[in-house]
């Protein structure tokens, strides 16, 4: 196990995502370890730990005896053990997306495919005769997605005999594949068939919801991290406390670029998935809450290369980092151009290793003071984060005994990697979507 799962702040690592999104399609195999060795050579030295796949899994008919995935993609040579042990002699781990409440249809189709260490069929720990009377309908079962045809994956029924045994055997399996980190998707869909309002499937209930997140946590114990994605986060979270390390805040990265990170929506909440739409308003809204609960906020992945302009990245980089959230980058090393270094900082990236969470002065969006983030140092040096989320310049004036509660100090830019000399309170500018983040060391 390479990564810490006590630790306050999210992990740094790579995913697949960009590639599969932008071409709707899975990861290449040779295209993955292409970006594993860029992963190694430039951003490893800057702690970066993992490397992550993602979903457009519907292809992947390649299961063991027991129903498992053995790897990414039927055209992957090599399975996840091998990828595993490829990652830990670069100095980094393996994580996997899958969802263990999910069935391969191969699983399903084939009457020897057990549940590991009984002799129960996996077909029958699933609902085959549930019939989906929405659009895009036309397959029989308790299906994830319908409008994948035959290649749609199915979801346990958690009251069936074997269910249990089938979630926490394949959390085992991932575990002895060497894997770290478990991405557990689309739960949402699972818990009650809903999509933004919309009917897409089964509703499973909030009792075997609660009971398949318990089963997940149970066999995880301390040997893989749980991020749980897609979440409705009903109650404040009252079923998803605890039952992981990290949660998602916001949609999916998309199309990437400023609008997607910081304005659709903005100031909108939902009481369904996402209740946030943006990884800024997530990030906000959620910050104390998951603080409370000892979980970390996971405002999905970035891709630099979508932005417009450099300021816009590294507002986005250092917001993902001193709210304690993962940074987790979707480039890769044939689309980053020039901007891999906005993800290098070290200055920065020190706060994730230091696990200093910063704090908002407001958890409501439309409120100013969301956009000021406070944090403090193990040492006691206060973290100072002051962002533009508008398209216009903005003033910006914080007075250091009215807001950090400190006088005279000693003020260091972060980006600018200098330091600024002795200050009472700071006043700037900041350009459309720029921000500062300043440490602050009083003078005893």
């Amino acid at each position: 196990m390479r990564l810490k799962l006590d630790k306050k702040t999210g992990p740094l690592y790579w995913c697949t995502y960009e590639h599969q999104f932008t071409r709707n399609t899975y990861m290449p195999e040779d295209r993955f370890k292409a970006n594993i060795d860029w992963m190694a050579k430039e951003f490893a030295p800057y702690g970066y730990e993992m490397v992550c796949t993602d979903g457009w899994i519907e292809d992947s008919f390649c299961i063991n005896e027991n129903g498992y995935l053995t790897r990414h993609h039927d055209s992957w040579k090599h399975d996840w053990k091998y990828w595993a042990e490829y990652l830990n002699e670069r100095g980094m781990a393996l994580g996997v997306y899958y969802n263990p409440t999910w069935i391969s249809p191969a699983a399903v189709q084939d009457e020897k495919i057990t549940v590991k260490g009984t002799d129960i069929p996996v077909r029958e720990i699933t609902d085959l005769s549930y019939e989906y009377d929405g659009d895009r309908c036309g397959i029989d079962g308790d299906r994830f997605s319908y409008p994948n045809g035959e290649k749609a994956l199915y979801w346990i029924d958690a009251d069936r005999p074997g269910a249990k045994e089938y979630v926490q055997g394949y959390v085992q399996y991932f575990i002895d594949c060497h894997v770290d980190f478990l991405r557990v998707d689309f739960l949402s869909w699972y818990e009650d068939g809903i999509d933004k309002g919309r009917r897409i499937g089964r509703n499973h209930g909030e009792a075997n919801y609660r009971k398949t997140l318990e089963w997940i946590k149970e066999a995880a114990g301390d040997k893989i991290m749980i991020s749980l994605v897609m979440p409705h986060l009903k109650e404040n979270g009252k079923n998803e406390f605890g039952m992981g390390q990290m949660a998602r805040i916001n949609e999916d990265a998309g199309t990437g670029g400023w609008e997607t990170y910081s304005d659709k929506n903005r100031g909108q909440h939902f009481d369904y998935w996402s209740q946030c739409t943006t990884a800024f308003d997530g990030l906000i809204y959620w910050s104390r809450r998951f603080a409370e609960n000892h979980m970390i906020m996971d405002a999905d992945m970035l891709r630099l290369n979508t932005f417009a302009t450099e300021e816009e990245c590294i507002s986005a980089v250092s917001l993902d980092i001193i709210a304690g959230a993962p940074l987790d980058i979707a480039d890769q090393y044939d689309t980053i151009g020039e901007r891999a270094w906005i993800y290098q900082n070290k200055e920065l990236l020190e706060l994730n290793q230091k696990e200093v969470v910063s704090f908002p002065l407001s958890t409501d969006p439309a409120d100013p003071g969301s956009t000021v983030w406070i944090g403090k140092e193990p040492s006691g040096e206060i973290i100072l984060s002051l962002f533009n989320r508008d398209s216009q310049e903005k003033k910006v004036s914080v007075d250091f005994q009215n807001v950090l509660s400190c006088g005279l100090s000693e003020v260091r830019d972060l980006w600018l990697h200098q330091d600024l000399g002795e200050m009472t309170a700071f006043d700037a500018v900041l350009p459309p979507h720029g921000c500062r983040i300043l440490r602050i060391s009083e003078r005893r």
